[in-house]
């Protein structure tokens, strides 16, 4: 099967927006303040650093559910892709095995592309039926 690489082409740019924003928004939080070592943080402290935490939490929870909804594109893509390709190597084949509709008569024996056949398996034939008891074949 073929990766859609046209679709995750076109999903990256949003997904790196993402990032980018997080990141923004993080740089821009205020630092929080430093402890000194073996200093106990206040409560007020403690309840910065928990909303601070919540708020990472929540970003985090936002680009996983955002890289989700992009990975569930990806998949319907790569599904309608294969299902093309599946119709498309049938239609081919279909085609290919009706070669009275498409090959030029003048370039068989008997004149008449309809006596043709080809069998679209590996090492089938390419066969010209010239009557009751006689067939040319083509090519294997």
């Amino acid at each position: 099967m073929a990766v859609p690489w046209l679709q995750i082409v076109q999903l990256v740019p949003s997904i790196v927006e993402v990032s980018r924003e997080l990141l923004k928004q993080t740089k821009r939080a205020a630092p929080q303040a430093r402890t000194v070592h073996g200093a106990e943080p206040s409560g007020d402290e403690l309840l910065a650093r928990v909303a601070a935490l919540e708020e990472n939490e929540r970003r985090q929870a936002e680009l996983v559910s955002q890289m989700a909804d992009q990975l569930a594109a990806i998949s319907k893509a790569v599904t309608a892709l294969h299902r093309r390709a599946i119709w498309l190597s049938a239609a081919c084949g279909a085609a290919l095995a009706d070669i009275a509709k498409w090959w030029d008569p003048e370039h068989t024996y008997s004149g008449d592309a309809r006596n043709l056949t080809l069998d679209t398996q590996v090492r089938g034939c390419f066969c010209e039926k010239l009557g009751l008891y006689a067939a040319i074949e083509h090519a294997t």
